[in-house]
């Protein structure tokens, strides 16, 4: 018995709704712009990637709050751990 050309259509669209796309070509960018600004103290790309109500919570310090908030902070750690040269 042949398959009917619903039954094929179906199987078609079965088998390509279950490919999901992958996050992390969207994601890429952004982690590797945060990275960056880590390593570096680059912080000019920070509006970028960086909500305007986004908070740092870390045990034992302030909260960073803001594009601000967290620019003071990697410029901090930047200057307390210096890049080797």
């Amino acid at each position: 018995m042949k398959p009917t050309a619903g039954v094929l259509l179906f199987l078609v669209l079965v088998a390509a709704g279950c490919q999901h796309p992958d996050p992390s070509q969207k994601l890429k960018p952004l982690v590797d712009k945060d990275i960056e600004m880590w390593n570096t103290g680059n912080v000019s790309e920070m509006n970028a990637i960086i909500d305007q109500h986004f908070v740092l919570h870390v045990n034992l310090q302030p909260d960073a709050e803001g594009i601000d908030g967290m620019k003071k902070v990697i410029s901090d750690y930047s200057t307390a751990y210096p890049a080797p040269s």
